[in-house]
């Protein structure tokens, strides 16, 4: 069964006899059957017809809307839910340990990872240091027997981390470490928003897939806290979020002109925040080569949290996190 991620502009999706059809200016753009299809997400300013509608209902194949930017809006089901199983599997492998245990390793090992190849890019003189800290870092994590010391290593190397991400940008704005709540300098204030707005891009995908968004594994369980979108997103924070904030700081596309002080706090002006919004766009609509396909980093998000479900059902032996 095929997962279908639409986001051709102003294209239209409909059907004849059992295959899906998706027109642009008049043009078949695909042609896909439909008993191939569990459920269908269409991204942006996507038309389709009434009896398309009907039918979709009638086979039970979920039609989930996203913005252009990869934002959650709902989605169309029939009477009957699908999701009832995959959330009980999740739920029940919340109480398998070593299940946990696995995942988190695999989701920890890509952002480490991805965390050092975005320092290896500029910080070249200090390559064999990075290196040895890396193996430090992975000896340390395949060793781990419990979710209390991955958590402490995970710390310890985003502080690290951080450390000498600030060696990255010709215009510090005064940042000397990453501080969450509140944000106290530009840099901060660029990091955090870009990671809200990753996460909402992995949270949708999540809901899409039927999977609960709080119901995670590595980051802690609490009330009102997605954990399974912050377990996902985690080994995107580097390429996506940290690398689009050196690029528009070290470009002067966002300056320190773009923010407003207030009582030794900032915030962004109304253009900055526009400026460092559709740099992020841009950013994460740009295709890519990623295993011998030319796909964008929301298509990429999708493809590891449909390989995740499939881990989740037992598909897969292996979760096998992003490197960029």
């Amino acid at each position: 069964m095929s997962v279908l991620l639409l986001s051709e502009q102003g294209s239209r999706l409909t059907k004849r006899g059992r295959s899906l059809i998706l027109f642009k200016d008049r043009k078949k753009k695909l042609i896909y059957p439909l008993s191939n299809v569990e459920r269908i997400f269409l991204m942006g300013r996507i038309e389709f017809s009434s009896s398309l509608i009907g039918l979709l209902l009638h086979e039970n194949i979920e039609l989930i809307f996203l913005t252009m930017d990869g934002r959650y809006k709902g989605r169309l089901s029939g009477p009957t839910s699908k999701n009832v199983f995959i959330r009980q599997t999740q739920y029940e492998r919340l109480k398998d340990e070593d299940f946990r245990l696995k995942f988190s390793k695999a989701i920890l090992f890509g952002k480490c990872l991805n965390q050092l190849r975005q320092l290896n890019q500029s910080l070249k003189e200090k390559a064999e240091q990075l290196q040895v800290r890396w193996q430090n870092v992975q000896r340390s994590l395949e060793q781990a027997q419990n979710m209390y010391t991955l958590r402490g290593l995970e710390g310890s190397f985003s502080a690290l981390y951080f450390k000498y991400f600030k060696a990255l940008l010709k215009y510090r704005m005064g940042f000397e470490k990453r501080i969450k709540h509140p944000p106290p300098d530009p840099i901060n204030i660029l990091l955090s928003l870009g990671y809200t707005m990753l996460f909402n891009n992995v949270y949708a995908l999540v809901e899409g897939h039927g999977l609960d968004p709080y119901a995670g594994f590595f980051h802690e369980l609490d009330y009102g806290h997605p954990a399974l979108v912050s377990d996902l997103m985690e080994e995107f924070r580097a390429p996506i979020v940290d690398r689009l904030v050196l690029n528009v700081v070290n470009r002067q596309q966002v300056k320190e002109d773009d923010f407003i002080e207030e009582e030794k706090t900032y915030r962004l002006s109304k253009e900055g925040l526009q400026k460092f919004l559709e740099a992020y766009r841009k950013l994460i609509l740009h295709k890519q080569k990623y295993r011998e396909e030319q796909l964008n980093y929301l298509q990429i998000i999708h493809q590891q949290v449909l390989q995740f479900r499939q881990y989740l059902e037992g598909k897969r032996r292996h979760y096998e996190a992003f490197r960029s």
